[in-house]
């Protein structure tokens, strides 16, 4: 009976460990597409006679939903427009689901190969939405954070609880999952130590290839009040769209899943960013013409 036992929970444990495997495989493959093959490459006429803006983040840079309309995009046309004369090109670097540690390690190299005269920040919040953080021990903490299986299990409870619970259809129910488990559960805990030393890490390297920084918080995450306080203590300009959102923000910024923001969203996202780069005078060093007044900027 013993030995029947232990032959189960092998196997048990194997198919864990391959199940374990077969995720961390198909996450490498995700980022190595997504690192080496997807983003757009710079030309060298970019180099020459671009202003070349970097966005590093998450899906919210990507542009989750509705990616093409995400802040970015909408941060390039409103300087096209403010800056008629002057060529400028805004690359969005911006990967879905990654946390600050794969942006970091990317980081150096992306800084070489484009060159940006700004690098526009925007992460933290994929860093505090670790299933295990805040659960028992500091060893379990770390040990279940870091598990790809245990993250899918604990995410796929969740949304096919909220499919029983709710008979209603899977958007409306991955909507109430990624807002209760990842907008709110996850809220207790931002996993700082990681977090601080990569943002160290790309705010140290951006001077050293001429760029400049902004530093970007969320419209609600739990990494907020931690990027606002980082970005003082460094002395990194910061646009802080927590305070944005409760100041102006209206339902239709967010999109249908609950947190990521909509289009109209992002373009108020692109704004804030507009008016930082024109406060702290990021455009000088390589503008001939002047901008346009801030009210015809965009549309």
């Amino acid at each position: 009976m013993i030995r029947r036992a232990a032959v189960v929970l092998l196997r048990i444990v194997l198919l864990l460990a391959l199940a374990e495997l077969v995720l961390r495989t198909t996450a490498s493959l995700y980022l190595l597409y997504y690192t080496r093959f997807a983003p757009p490459l710079p030309a060298q006429a970019d180099h020459d006679a671009f202003r070349i803006l970097l966005c590093v983040g998450e899906s919210t840079t990507w542009g989750h939903p509705v990616p093409g309309h995400g802040y970015p995009e909408q941060l390039e046309q409103m300087l096209r427009k403010a800056y008629p004369r002057q060529k400028i090109r805004v690359y969005n670097l911006g990967i879905c689901a990654i946390t600050s540690t794969e942006a970091a390690r990317h980081f150096e190299k992306n800084m070489r190969l484009y060159r940006p005269d700004l690098v526009i920040i925007h992460l933290g919040h994929n860093d505090g939405t670790r299933p295990g953080i805040g659960m028992g021990e500091p060893l379990l903490q770390n040990l279940t954070s870091h598990l790809k299986i245990f993250r899918m299990t604990i995410f796929s409870y969740q949304l096919i609880h909220g499919l029983m619970r709710h008979e209603v259809s899977l958007v409306k129910s991955y909507s109430d999952v990624y807002v209760t488990y990842i907008g709110k559960a996850s809220k207790s805990k931002v996993y700082l130590p990681e977090l601080t030393q990569n943002l160290n890490d790309m705010i140290d390297t951006a001077p050293r290839q001429g760029s400049k920084v902004i530093l970007c918080n969320y419209f609600d995450s739990p990494a907020n009040s931690f990027l606002r306080d980082f970005a003082a203590r460094r002395k990194v300009p910061f646009c802080d769209m927590e305070s944005l959102y409760r100041e102006q923000g209206h339902p239709n910024w967010i999109s249908i899943d609950g947190w990521h923001p909509s289009p109209s969203g992002y373009a108020a996202m692109a704004s804030k960013i507009y008016e930082a780069i024109e406060t702290h005078r990021m455009m000088d060093r390589v503008v001939s013409s002047p901008a346009l007044p801030l009210g015809t900027r965009y549309q």
